[in-house]
């Protein structure tokens, strides 16, 4: 093999290094990217979890609100007097489990909301990885550049005593 060729080889092979170090770090950093949307895209849908559950719970507490006012009417059109007795006890009991089920509501809203928390926490986790990946990416081609010159002038010394 002549200098030429090996210089060549020795300057590809470094090049090469090189050139798959950014690579990798770039395929990383776009990784990361997406990571970093997917984690706002899940903290987008928490609020929007938020916000819907508590439009239903709203709703829901509108409708029996409405619920218990029949209840009353039905009441005291029948001539019973709504504020003692079993009359009340209905109410009561109405509104007891009125507030249950806006509860209910609720509790299922906070679970929906802290899975989409979850998956944001775990996409920024991720894009955090990619980012050392990609810092590392460009650590390791370096360090295969500087190899493959060494090995390239070693090669050089060895054969043509370049260094001597």
């Amino acid at each position: 093999m002549g200098v030429e060729l090996l210089v060549a080889t020795t300057l590809l092979s470094v090049a090469s290094a090189a050139a798959g170090g950014m690579a990798a770090s770039n395929a990383a950093a776009y990784q990361s990217k997406v990571a970093q949307q997917n984690a706002q895209i899940a903290e987008q849908k928490k609020q929007m979890e938020l916000a819907a559950g508590e439009n239903q719970a709203a709703k829901q507490g509108m409708q029996e609100h409405a619920q218990a006012g029949a209840i009353v009417a039905a009441q005291a059109s029948r001539g019973v007097d709504v504020n003692s007795g079993s009359a009340l006890d209905v109410q009561t009991g109405q509104s007891q489990v009125s507030m249950m089920d806006q509860l209910a509501i609720r509790s299922d809203m906070l679970k929906r909301a802290w899975g989409q928390d979850i998956a944001a926490n775990s996409f920024r986790n991720q894009a955090q990885l990619y980012g050392m990946e990609s810092d590392n990416a460009l650590i390791a081609g370096g360090l295969k550049a500087g190899s493959a010159a060494f090995q390239g002038g070693s090669a050089l010394d060895q054969k043509y005593g370049f260094f001597n």
